[in-house]
């Protein structure tokens, strides 16, 4: 989904909680990521998560769906980029 086609509350934060979890995937791709950001997208990526799933949005179509349960976004990290250390 682009910015411009967003025409609910729903969509929008589905919008923003994907630009989140790119931002995470770019960390990912770094050689050396600087840790303190990295470890805070994923904190904000994850809150923005829990409250999704508190509120019943529907995330589909983002990369939520690369997600498993309990859907962990530094799980997904761990997956991707599996020496990482948080602070």
């Amino acid at each position: 989904m682009r910015f411009d086609e967003i025409k609910t509350t729903n969509e929008a934060y589905s919008y923003f909680f994907d630009c989140q979890m790119a931002t995470v995937d770019r960390y990912t791709l770094l050689s050396k990521p600087p840790v303190g950001e990295f470890s805070r997208h994923i904190s904000i990526a994850q809150k923005m998560l829990d409250k999704a799933l508190e509120f019943d949005i529907d995330l589909s179509g983002t990369r939520f769906d690369l997600l498993t349960k309990p859907f962990s976004v530094k799980e997904y990290v761990l997956k991707l980029r599996p020496k990482f250390k948080s602070n």
